[in-house]
């Protein structure tokens, strides 16, 4: 990268070599070519630049240029260079306060005093500018000259202003063991986050380690939630009483009881008693759990006078959030500690309190002395006493068994709710002794499912076995509401999953599937992106290849993926279900897309069977067969899980149409109440011509609307969605003429629509008339050369109706306007346009060899899934499949000819059913000339049923 950075870079600064490499940027050192000095270029990470967006980070960075101040490393300058933005300051001799701490671990009182006496000066310049740092932390930090400097404003400004953005993504703004409470829990934030992260930097520098560590940044960041700041005088005694509330007083949870300002705090460290020896009484010194015991039973009486639990006789139902954990039961000695079994259970706490709901109580509280001391032995019975005191429903204990360098961990999940407890989870994990917080991380997400109920994540376990604890919780939240068929809370959930652990690579990838399924492709996008290379077992790295074609649109290719998914793990339901979304939503090289698709969700189904997101297709497909015995009980199921309004509306209207037939439904409602539910419900119901009369109801009703665009500007492109579909439909059933009025009618209203009869034309002669002078008029608005049409789309229209004709000029511009385009198109539509319309240019000039081999390169471009596959009149390229089956009979090649023309039965595109009857034309000639008289049948049989549907 030093290399390419350096090359980029040449007009400005010589990069001399690489500094370092932090969570953020990378540094490198660098002469200015102007002035001749040494100064540092950081560079962006790139995983950082993709969430911050480059030019707004580097105009949000420029802001910051206005700190003048000697204590403050000044930006120089900033740009952006092969999309990544970069910032210089001058390059400081020295070194970092964390280089200093590690050599040294701690520092003298009055040499601390003074770093963080110079660098309160320094934050109030900077907070009285109305700009915070965010990331204060001994890396940060330079000591050169003998002064401490700020560094790194630049990034914080940037992130300030983009933190939705880096939230959403997972990427954590701050360091944790420096983060203030309300930073770490993504809430706003002012001057008062500073101050508490530099306290946190004087803690380290008295202490020789920040005030809460711990062996995940899970852990680490619960601490700083929920723990009082340990007392700088058990550490290091000559710290005084006076020092000790100073930094305690910074280190408050609550913004509120902190220093208000940077001054107000360097006035407090002034103090001149901070530096002279205690006489006061330490007293008043935080009392550790240790501590207690020394005092003795009356302390501890009046200590635990205001604690959480309530008398025995307490009543109400006990909560299934709540859990009351107790210390593990443990060796003498584990890995050289008394307290393994305390500091377990304790990690365990922070891991899941808050956590989805999960409320954790700390048994120790509740335990007597003896009982502490272990003089008196901690029974089921005292434990089950103590739980239902806190209202829980739940308590965990267990034991850690140490053989000789390995260790267990044994958990042990009580519920206490019923007159006799039941053991509801007893989860086991070993490793190492060495590795003890590790193993009891595993045993404890083993039994994550039942505390976060309404998930069988059995199948994706492997992957989130060793993972944080928060983050699995968060995960398992994200299954529940996504197999309830609630994209959008599993969306958040997914997220604070990947926020709580950036590495939890199988949390983005689901939660790029609940993205997809909320209609956010780009949310989808981005998690993967952000899963993709990530350590993974093999299953899921095929599961994340699969979902990485099937979001660029390839349909075969995804489909190869997760076969191979499945192949690996035979149990993995989510990549069953991914297939069957495939067959749904793509249009893949096999034919019978509803078989695939209902084969894949029984697979599915057969391994989850509680989960409900995945009857939403196979409902649609019964009805498509018209199978009411099949549909109804999954229909129940299915609206008895509350599934989201759009879900359940679409459910309700197949159903009820379906079952009591079109007049028998009240469309006008509907389309007020969801207008995107009856068109999904519309194209669902007529895909293949399975629903007819069912789905131009619907396409009807959203077409007799008169909903205020103004209100709800989604209409006009739903109903212009409508008047395609219903056109394809009409052509389907042979009803010409209806179709022909009822494009006459919307033209008529002012909405458009003309271009369709053109469409129509290249598969129904009898739309000629009507298109021509549409035609016609295109040609005087364009040019002769038609260089100036308007879009993409009426291009393509007019080079296939041209080509139909045989028109071999006017087809043969079409195609080089729109590929003239394709240079400056930075969307990728003007590449499927032109591919298409070259196809169609070099049928129309009579090369049947070229474009055959033209359409079989279309067909197999990727197509994404989304609003353009689904409604637009080349989604899924309809036009060309039907083209290509076509050229394939006439050269004989009928399997081929046959399978293609089986692709327009998806039920992806709404306008498949246009083409429906051409394909069922080549289908039932191919199945002759091969011998399968009895498919041939079947598909005459297809054809006569279209030609005696009813239709207005």
């Amino acid at each position: 990268m030093a290399v390419v950075i350096g090359v980029a870079l040449a007009g400005r600064y010589e990069i001399l070599h690489e500094v370092g490499r932090g969570g953020m940027a990378i540094v490198y050192a660098a002469t200015d070519r102007q002035t001749g000095g040494l100064v540092a270029v950081k560079v962006m990470r790139p995983e950082l630049a993709l969430v911050l967006g480059a030019e707004r980070f580097t105009r949000e960075v420029r802001v910051t240029a206005k700190l003048r101040h000697p204590g403050i490393v000044p930006l120089l300058d900033a740009g952006v260079v092969d999309g990544l933005p970069f910032y210089t300051m001058p390059l400081v001799s020295g070194e970092t306060l964390a280089q200093r701490l590690r050599r040294e671990q701690q520092l003298g009182l009055a040499d601390s005093l003074q770093i963080i006496g110079e660098l309160l000066d320094a934050l109030s310049h900077a907070h009285e500018s109305n700009i915070l740092h965010r990331d204060i932390k001994p890396a940060n930090i330079l000591l050169s000259g003998g002064r401490a400097l700020l560094a790194d404003f630049g990034i914080a400004r940037a992130m300030e202003f983009e933190g939705e953005r880096l939230t959403d993504s997972g990427m954590a703004v701050g360091t944790t063991e420096y983060m203030s409470p309300e930073q770490a829990a993504a809430d706003k934030v002012d001057q008062r986050s500073d101050l508490y992260s530099l306290a946190c930097v004087l803690y380290e520098m008295l202490a020789g380690a920040p005030p809460f560590t711990g062996p995940s940044a899970q852990a680490v960041r619960a601490r700083h939630a929920r723990d009082a700041m340990p007392s700088l005088q058990t550490v290091r005694p000559t710290v005084t009483t006076r020092l000790d509330a100073v930094v305690a007083k910074a280190l408050n949870k609550v913004p509120a009881d902190r220093f208000s300002t940077a001054r107000e705090f360097r006035d407090a460290l002034r103090h001149p008693e901070l530096l002279l020896p205690d006489t006061a009484s330490k007293s008043a010194t935080r009392i550790s759990k240790r501590a207690l015991l020394a005092l003795g039973a009356a302390a501890l009486a009046v200590v635990a006078a205001g604690v959480w639990w309530r008398s025995d006789g307490a009543s109400g139902a006990l909560d299934a959030h709540r859990v009351v954990g107790f210390p593990l039961v443990a060796p003498a000695l584990v890995n050289g500690s008394s307290s393994a079994g305390e500091d377990v259970i304790t990690l365990m706490g922070g891991a899941l309190d808050r956590q989805q709901s999960l409320r954790w109580e700390d048994g120790w509280r509740a335990l007597t002395l003896e009982q502490r001391t272990g003089k008196v032995g901690l029974t089921a019975e005292n434990m089950r006493r103590i739980t239902r005191a806190a209202g829980a429903r739940w308590y965990l204990t267990g034991k850690i068994i140490g053989r000789g360098d390995s260790v267990d961990v044994v958990l042990e999940l009580v519920n206490v709710a019923n007159s006799i407890d039941s053991v509801a989870a007893r989860p086991r994990a070993s490793g190492t002794a060495p590795d003890l917080w590790r193993v009891a991380i595993h045993s404890l997400n083993q039994l994550l499912p039942v505390l976060v109920p309404g998930t069988n994540a059995k199948d994706l376990e492997e992957a989130w076995a060793d993972r944080e604890p928060g983050a699995v919780a968060s995960f398992l939240a994200g299954e529940a509401a996504f197999r309830r068929a609630h994209p959008a809370d599993a969306l958040a959930h997914f997220r604070d999953a990947v926020r709580a652990d950036t590495g939890f690579a199988l949390a983005a990838v689901r939660g790029a599937q609940a993205a997809t399924a909320a209609h956010r492709p780009a949310d989808a996008r981005a998690l993967l992106q952000h899963a993709t290379g990530k350590s993974m077992p093999p299953q899921y790295v095929e599961f994340t290849r699969g979902y990485n074609a099937y979001l660029a649109g390839d349909a075969d290719s995804a489909v190869t993926a997760f076969r191979r998914a499945i192949a690996i793990d035979g149990e993995l339901s989510a990549a069953y279900a991914q297939l069957g979304e495939t067959y749904v939503h793509l249009v893949p090289d096999d034919s019978d897309a509803d078989a695939h698709a209902y084969a894949a969700f029984a697979d599915a189904r057969a391994r989850d069977p509680a989960a409900t997101h995945l009857l939403l297709h196979p409902i649609e497909i019964a009805w498509r067969r018209n199978d009411a015995g099949i549909a109804t009980p999954l229909v129940k199921r299915f609206l008895g899980a509350k599934p989201d309004s759009t879900q359940a509306e679409e459910t309700q209207l197949v159903d009820a149409c379906g079952r009591d037939g079109p007049t028998r439904v009240r469309w006008d409602d509907a389309v007020r109440r969801d207008i995107q539910a009856v068109l999904v419900s519309a194209v669902v119901l007529g895909a293949h011509g399975a629903q007819v009369a069912c789905s131009l109801a619907a396409f009807r009703a959203i077409l007799a609307s008169t909903m205020d665009v103004t209100v709800a500007p989604q209409v006009v492109g739903v109903r212009q969605a409508a008047l395609f579909g219903e056109f394809g439909l009409l052509v389907a059933v042979g009803a010409s003429d209806s179709a022909r009025a009822h494009v006459a009618a919307a033209v008529a209203r002012g909405e458009g629509g003309a271009s369709i009869l053109m469409l129509g034309a290249t598969v129904d002669s009898s739309f000629v008339r009507d298109a021509a002078p549409v035609a016609a008029r295109d040609s005087v608005r364009f040019g002769a050369d038609l260089a100036n049409c308007s879009t993409l789309e009426r291009c393509w229209i007019l080079g296939a109706y041209h080509a139909s004709l045989g028109h071999t000029t006017q087809a043969m511009a079409v195609a080089r306007v729109i590929n003239g385009r394709i240079a400056r198109d930075s969307t990728g539509e003007a590449k499927l346009y032109g591919a298409a319309a070259h196809a169609h240019a070099l049928l129309a000039r009579g090369d049947s060899a070229a474009a055959r081999a033209a359409f079989r390169a279309v067909v197999s471009m990727p197509f994404p899934p989304g609003p353009k596959l689904a409604w637009d009149p080349i989604g899924g390229f309809g036009l060309e499949r039907l083209r290509l089956a076509q050229l394939l009979l006439a050269n004989h090649e009928d399997a081929a000819a046959m399978r293609i023309a089986a692709t327009l039965d998806s039920p992806a595109s709404a306008i498949f059913p246009l083409f429906l009857r051409g394909s069922l034309a080549v289908r039932i000639t191919a199945a002759t000339r091969v011998g399968q008289t009895g498919t041939a049948a079947q598909f005459r049989t297809r054809l006569q049923s279209l030609s005696i549907v009813s239709v207005r």
